[in-house]
């Protein structure tokens, strides 16, 4: 049995004879500041049994290495040694990723850090960290990756087994780096959910990524935005243009899928709207 308690920072400084019962722990959207989370460690190192922390939301600044969050967090994070799924999404990471996950004792499974300000230096880090083999789902969506894209293809290709679910929206990709997530994406066995909207991606390009995710049996869903072409100052005429696109794509799947002889598999594309696109009138 896993037992996952979501509370306030306030009620679990009062709660604390329920913490060796907890195996996971929300505190997502608390606006915790870093010192306030120094604060916290004390308590959630007797967490002893936990393996699923969520810190996401709050104002966390773990970017600084000798700073009092950073160094305390770090140590109670080598006190869980049975955490697995981690999730420090929209705090401050930037530059200090390899501090902050070489405390972690497993290798994860589950990580999410989406929105942390990550650099080419934390990404770096992360393809060759111990963690490099072993996630099965990870979030890096809503930071700057296109000066990162070789040291994201060699995490994907230690990954390439593992990898169940991975989002990568709105990581400042385009055309220019379609072809190479084309190539490291298309070697991922496992994977079944793959999210690239919100990625400034040309109409072939995509078309181009689609036929070659198509040759994954395991993919089932797959997240794309509208090429930018497709956007115009007329709703009937931008409407009829995204409806071709979609068919297109479409078919260009299904026929690749019957070359490869997997007319049984089933992949659905989620077709999302660009939060930016600026029409011409």
């Amino acid at each position: 049995m896993i037992i996952i308690i979501v509370l306030t920072v306030k009620n679990i400084l009062y709660r604390s004879n329920l913490f060796q019962l907890l195996h996971g722990l929300s505190l997502k959207f608390n606006s915790i500041d870093s010192e306030e989370l120094s604060k916290l460690c004390p308590l959630l190192r007797t967490l002893t049994n936990l393996t699923i922390l969520d810190l996401s939301g709050n104002m966390i600044n773990l970017s600084v290495a000798a700073s009092d969050a950073c160094v305390n967090f770090t140590d109670t994070l080598g006190s869980l040694g049975h955490l697995v799924r981690l999730d420090l999404s929209n705090n401050i990471v930037r530059g200090n990723l390899r501090r902050v996950l070489s405390a972690v004792v497993q290798p994860l499974q589950y990580l999410s850090l989406e929105g942390c300000g990550l650099s080419p230096v934390d990404i770096a880090y992360l393809s060759v960290s111990h963690h490099s083999a072993s996630v099965c789902e990870l979030l890096l969506s809503n930071n700057n990756l296109r000066q990162s894209l070789s040291s994201l293809m060699a995490l994907l290709r230690n990954l390439k087994t593992s990898l169940k679910l991975i989002q990568l929206e709105n990581c400042s990709f385009s055309d220019e780096n379609c072809s190479m997530l084309s190539e490291s994406m298309k070697r991922l066995t496992s994977v079944v959910y793959l999210d690239l909207q919100d990625n400034l991606f040309s109409r072939n390009n995509v078309y181009q990524l689609g036929v070659s995710l198509a040759c994954l049996e395991t993919l089932q869903y797959l997240r794309v935005s509208y090429p930018t072409y497709s956007y115009h100052d007329d709703p009937e005429v931008q409407n009829q243009s995204q409806k071709e696109f979609v068919v297109m794509l479409g078919e260009l799947i299904y026929r690749e899928k019957q070359r490869l002889h997997q007319n049984e598999k089933t992949l659905s594309v989620i077709f999302c709207h660009l939060p930016h696109v600026h029409v011409q009138i």
